[in-house]
């Protein structure tokens, strides 16, 4: 049992031992427990339930009494564990937990009824085909523009040449070295879109060297070529697509199921 699903197990078998003793008619068994671990009972539904949700339909590819036997041994430690941790908790922990569970509950229960009862629209082709035109750079498509990033020492770069802002490479470097600049180069290729948030995409040209002043130190990017590459085929990721746009069409379908469960069930804010 992995980290996660045994802090799960350790939370609601907490709160369980937790509901039990806060209760003073204890309740029968509703089946034939297969153990008794300290206060309390391990059950063949829990078994199982582990069994099923680590296992799956992997079942015939194992030896099941071993791996059985383990689930049932771990089980039995995680009742211990909640015992022992829930005999050590204050009331204010205790009431932690409580509120812990039934959060917990209610999202596995809204979980429950998105799947079974709420109704999520598939992205249409169109809907995907306007998110591969609008992000080809995704998919390794449109315009791709290759820079040189130049970090100056010191501040002689503020001393180029203003009327040779634009030329070859050759010419950038013959300015620098004329201005008696030190820097360092770093070549960098980036898609055109990656680009948008910080500068005018429109103004970027081949040959254009721009000066980037900051509080800390002087930069300079040197457009060294503007190219647009293919994108992979609309076909082959479509299911990716499909995959980013799920998260906006469940929200708008949980918008419109707020709306009708609102007129269900009537919600009251306290001050």
């Amino acid at each position: 049992m992995n980290k996660s699903a045994m802090k799960v197990v350790l939370l609601i078998l907490a709160a369980f031992q937790l509901f039990a003793c806060s209760n003073s008619s204890v309740e029968e068994p509703k089946e034939k427990p297969m153990a008794k671990v300290g206060s309390s009972y391990l059950y063949p539904s829990e078994l199982e339930y582990q069994f099923e949700k680590l296992v799956g339909n992997s079942a015939a590819l194992i030896d099941q009494s071993v791996v059985r036997e383990r689930i049932r041994d771990s089980l039995v430690l995680s009742k211990q564990m909640a015992q022992k941790a829930l005999s050590n908790m204050t009331e204010q922990e205790k009431q932690q937990l409580e509120l812990q569970v039934s959060q917990y509950k209610d999202e596995i229960l809204a979980k429950h009824y998105i799947n079974e009862f709420v109704s999520v629209e598939v992205p249409s082709p169109k809907a995907v085909d306007q998110y591969y035109q609008k992000n080809l750079h995704k998919f390794g498509g449109g315009k791709y523009v290759s820079m040189m990033e130049f970090m100056f020492k010191g501040t002689c770069a503020m001393n180029v040449d203003k009327n040779s802002l634009y030329g070859s490479e050759e010419d950038v470097l013959a300015m620098l070295n004329k201005a008696k600049c030190q820097y360092s180069i770093k070549r960098i290729e980036k898609p055109m879109a990656a680009l948008s948030e910080n500068s005018s995409v429109d103004s970027l040209k081949t040959g254009m060297f721009k000066l980037k002043p900051s509080s800390s130190q002087i930069k300079a990017l040197y457009i060294k070529a503007i190219t647009k590459k293919p994108a992979r085929p609309l076909s082959e990721v479509v299911p990716s697509i499909r995959k980013i746009l799920a998260p906006v069409y469940l929200k708008k379908a949980l918008k419109k199921e707020r709306l009708a469960l609102s007129q269900e069930l009537e919600v009251e804010f306290f001050e």
